[in-house]
C-alpha cells in the first residue's frame, strides 16, 4: 500500500475516535443533567404515606437559589392536611399561620374550625444561613387526608440575593418530567380496613 493509502487510513482512523469520544462526552453530559434534574429541587425524604394516618415529612433542601444562601423556607400545607406542627431548627424562627376551614373537623372530641396552611423557617442570622454547598431537612407532622392519591407540598425558597418558587405540579398524573420548579410529591396510598390512624 502507497502512502497516500496509509495516511487516509490513519485520518480515517483519528476522525472516528475523534467522533467516538465526542459521543461518549455528550452522554456524560445528558446523564449529569439528568441527575441533576432528579436531585436539585425540594424533595421528600420519605415520598409514600398512608391515606388517614399520621406522618412525619421530612423536606430536603439540597442547594441554594442560584448559588445564593437559604435565608427562608416556607411550607405550603395542602388541604386536607390536619394538625401540622413544625420541627424547631436551631438559629431558625418557626412562623406558623392558620386560617379559618372551608370544611370543619373534629379531632379528640374538638371541632377544629381554623387550621395551619403554611410553616416558614426563617434564619436568625447570616450565620445561620443553608449555605449553597450543604444540604438540610426541614420538618413538620401532620395527619393526612383519607383519600389515596398524590399530594403536593409546595415550598418557597428564600435566599440571600434571590428566591425559588417551588410550586409547578402536572396538569395529570404524578411525573414532574417537564417541570422546572416542581412541587414535592407526596403519594397516599390506601390504609389497611384493620388499620386505625392514632
Amino acid at each position: 500500500m502507497n502512502s497516500d493509502g496509509l495516511t487516509f487510513k490513519a485520518s480515517l482512523r483519528q476522525s472516528l475516535v475523534r467522533r467516538a469520544r465526542g459521543h461518549a462526552i455528550g452522554v456524560a453530559i445528558l446523564l449529569s443533567m439528568n441527575c441533576n434534574s432528579v436531585v436539585a429541587h425540594p424533595v421528600l425524604d420519605q415520598a409514600v404515606g398512608t391515606a388517614g394516618s399520621y406522618f412525619k415529612a421530612v423536606l430536603r433542601v439540597g442547594h441554594g437559589c442560584n448559588g445564593s444562601p437559604t435565608r427562608q423556607i416556607v411550607i405550603q400545607i395542602p388541604k386536607g392536611f390536619q394538625g401540622a406542627k413544625p420541627q424547631p431548627k436551631h438559629g431558625w424562627k418557626l412562623l406558623i399561620r392558620k386560617a379559618q376551614l372551608d370544611e370543619p373537623y373534629t379531632s379528640h372530641g374538638k371541632v377544629i374550625r381554623d387550621d395551619v396552611v403554611e410553616l416558614s423557617w426563617e434564619a436568625l442570622a447570616p450565620e445561620y444561613h443553608l449555605q449553597d454547598g450543604h444540604f438540610d431537612e426541614f420538618s413538620f407532622t401532620s395527619r393526612l387526608p383519607t383519600h389515596a392519591g398524590t399530594q403536593w407540598i409546595k415550598v418557597i425558597q428564600r435566599c440571600e440575593t434571590d428566591e425559588t418558587h417551588w410550586i409547578e405540579v402536572p396538569e395529570r398524573g404524578g411525573s414532574t418530567k417537564g417541570l422546572r420548579t416542581p412541587a414535592a410529591k407526596l403519594e397516599l396510598r390506601p390504609q389497611s380496613p384493620s388499620v386505625h390512624a392514632h
